[in-house]
C-alpha cells in the first residue's frame, strides 16, 4: 500500500511539474490571421535577423510588443499545426496596425509554406485565445 500511495504522488508531481504554471504565461484573445511564401517580394524570408527562413509550425508575424523570439501558443490550431506552440520571428503592417481586428485587439499571423495550406486555413480566420509566455 505504502508503495502504491508513493507511485501516485511520483506520477502526479511529475505529471504537474511539466505541465505550464499559469504564471508563467497570461493569454490574450486576438485576431488569428495567415500568410505563405508567395503573398509578396519577401518570400519566406523573416524579419528577426537571428533566423533565416519562416518555417510552418514555428514561425508567427506579431506586433512589436511581443519581441522576436517570444513564445506564444494558439491552442486552437494544434490540430492543423501538430503542435499548437510559435515563435515571434516577423512583423508585418498588417500586425502592427492590428488591420485584421479593427484595433480592436492584438493579429498573430501565422505563416503557411505554401498556397494550398493557407488557402485550407484562412477559413480559420478568427478570434482565438493565445498564451504569451514570459521570457
Amino acid at each position: 500500500m505504502k508503495y502504491l500511495i508513493l507511485l501516485l504522488f511520483i506520477s502526479t508531481t511529475l505529471f504537474t511539474s511539466c505541465m505550464p504554471k499559469s504564471s508563467d504565461y497570461y493569454t490574450v484573445k486576438a485576431r488569428i490571421t495567415y500568410y505563405y511564401n508567395g503573398q509578396d517580394k519577401w518570400g519566406s524570408q523573416v524579419a528577426d535577423p537571428r533566423t533565416k527562413r519562416a518555417k510552418q509550425g514555428v514561425t508567427v508575424a506579431a506586433h512589436p510588443k511581443f519581441k522576436f523570439g517570444q513564445k506564444i501558443e494558439i491552442p486552437q490550431l494544434a490540430k492543423q499545426f501538430g503542435d499548437s506552440g510559435f515563435i515571434v520571428q516577423d512583423r508585418g503592417s498588417a500586425v502592427t496596425k492590428k488591420t485584421a481586428a479593427k484595433g480592436r485587439g492584438y493579429v498573430f499571423d501565422v505563416y503557411c509554406k505554401d498556397r494550398g495550406t493557407y488557402r485550407r486555413m484562412i477559413k480559420n480566420s478568427e478570434w482565438m485565445t493565445v498564451r504569451i509566455y514570459r521570457n
